[in-house]
């Protein structure tokens, strides 16, 4: 029965050996080895917003960018948050969190920065599903004397 499985195990992982991630090389000596290419495939989606200031403030461009970094060989994705305003900032907390298909958190990262216009957090790579791995980026924008912005934004692989 062990066999029987094992045998299946190793016949399921054969179609991963087809794709694009995977090279095959010749050494000296004749033999084969194989070598896993890293190919990443990215995707992004970003969410614009403008914070009130008031009667005689003019409104400021605050932008959140989600993306998912996916790679092929070993499968495993990172993910992203940015955020970005056109003027400084008091504070901007950006948090990025990725979850594979069945919807377990693989992993989360955050970041406050104060007096600036840009903050960013990457996380490391980690084991995910073949497909349908989703990442989450949250992010505030705070300025005294304008409204708080937060936005939410979600990429999908």
């Amino acid at each position: 029965m062990k066999k029987a499985l094992y045998k299946m195990g190793v016949l399921s992982l054969l179609p991963l050996t087809t794709l694009p991630g995977f090279a095959y090389a010749s050494e000296e000596g004749g033999n084969i080895q194989e070598e896993p290419i890293l190919e990443e495939v990215v995707v992004s989606n970003s969410d614009s917003s403008s914070m009130a200031g008031g009667v005689s403030r003019a409104s400021i461009k605050c932008t959140t960018t989600a993306t998912i970094h996916y790679t092929l060989a070993p499968i495993s994705a990172a993910s992203s948050a940015t955020g970005e305003a056109a003027k400084m900032m008091d504070s901007i907390f950006v948090r990025s969190r990725l979850y594979n298909s069945n919807g377990v958190l693989k992993n989360d990262k955050s970041s406050t920065k104060t007096k600036t216009a840009y903050n960013s957090v990457k996380t490391n790579h980690a084991p995910v599903s073949v497909s349908k791995n989703y990442t989450y980026a949250n992010s505030t924008f705070k300025k005294s004397g304008y409204s708080t912005v937060t936005h939410e934004v979600r990429a999908n692989q």
